[in-house]
């Protein structure tokens, strides 16, 4: 599991389906959830918070990749048809 949500951003960025990018940022940010509840943070909502906007940018990258990935592969199935 990634220690950071820059970490965990890059996963996502690196995943090359939407669907793994989900996956991992919700196993992901149950885990700084988990870490905050223990104390293992001295800001836990204001990391929580961050961490989430970090995710939530990572995933709209994740489905814009992806989209103009299926566009892409769309466009170059009809050219060939």
């Amino acid at each position: 599991m990634p220690e950071t949500f820059d970490e965990l951003a890059r996963q996502v960025a690196q995943n090359p389906s939407v669907e793994g990018s989900a996956a991992i940022l919700v196993r992901g940010i149950a885990a700084r959830i988990a870490q905050a509840r223990a104390g293992g943070t001295d800001r836990p909502l204001d990391d929580l918070i961050g961490g989430l906007e970090a995710a939530a940018d990572a995933l709209s990258y994740a489905v814009a990749q992806n989209t103009a990935a299926a566009a892409s592969t769309d466009a170059g199935g009809d050219s060939e048809a």
